[in-house]
């Protein structure tokens, strides 16, 4: 089993960034803090890539790694982890909320929230 935020699971992220087609006018870098780990993915240009080397984001996610994989596995959802304190989030959520539709897309998952 690949473990979230591993090397072998950031390189399947790279592959499925790749696909995903992005807005020309995007521009946001996001975050992503899984205990130890850390990578960012970079929405410009119309390209979505990922960053692992600590450029500055726009916004952050910041969790455990017990939750991560929860949210990751569907048995818990983000919005649920946020309001219980166990998902934060920090930085400018406008461009997180211009981020949602392509970071859904890199993850696999339909928005619940629709935004």
């Amino acid at each position: 089993m690949t473990v979230l935020g591993s090397e072998e699971w950031l390189d399947g992220l790279v592959a499925r960034l790749a696909a995903v087609a992005v807005d020309d006018a995007a521009d946001v870098k996001v975050r992503h803090e899984v205990g130890d780990r850390h990578w960012t993915v970079v929405l410009r240009d119309g390209r979505a890539t990922l960053d692992r080397n600590g450029i500055a984001p726009d916004v952050t996610f910041s969790t455990d790694a017990t939750t991560a994989s929860e949210i990751a596995d569907g048995v818990l959802s983000p919005q649920d982890a946020f309001g219980t304190g166990r998902l934060r989030v920090g930085g400018d959520l406008k461009k997180l909320v211009e981020a949602a539709p392509v970071l859904g897309a890199a993850l696999g998952r339909l928005e619940r929230s629709g935004a």
